[in-house]
Order: structure tokens, then sequence, then C-alpha cells
């Protein structure tokens, strides 16, 4: 809650550099994306789902429980799977 001096707004702002470096990255390597889709896209913006379903983000929509029958059906897993899930605290 105090002001950054401007040492600690530079590794702050390296930091941010390096993780928006990778995202790039990944988005070029695992999404196919071209530099211009990626110039237009991965500019530090928030979206929604659909807006990152539209923009080759994500996969598909869905919530926790479409994530667990994905997950099981990548692992090759029975829908009769035991699931275990987080404790709620």
């Amino acid at each position: 809650f105090k002001p950054m001096k401007p040492e600690e707004k530079a590794l702050f702002q390296a930091m941010l550099n390096d993780i928006h470096g990778q995202f790039r990255g990944a988005l070029k390597e695992r999404r196919k994306l071209t530099d211009a889709e990626i110039e237009t896209t991965a500019d530090g913006r928030v979206f929604t789902g659909s807006q990152a379903l539209n923009a080759k983000l994500v996969d598909a929509l869905g919530g926790y429980e479409d994530a667990v029958k994905e997950a099981m059906a990548l692992a090759k897993l029975p829908e009769t799977a035991d699931v275990e899930y987080p404790i709620q605290e």
C-alpha cells in the first residue's frame, strides 16, 4: 500500500513483460496464431469466455463439470470413475 520505488516498478514491469512474452509465445506455438492475430489479441485486456473462444484462446466454453468430463475423456477413464473434488473451506 505504499508507492513503489522506481527500482521496484522496473522489477515488476520486467516480470509482467516476461509473462506477456511467454503468453504470446504460447499463442504462437500452441494456438497456431499468426503474428498479426497475436498483435490484435494479446494486448493485455481481459476477455469474456465467448470473446476468448472467438479469438481462438480457448477450445470450448464450459464450467468445472465440463472440464472434469473432458479430463476424464482425455485420460480414457470411464464415466463411472471416482472423482475427488477439492474441499471447499
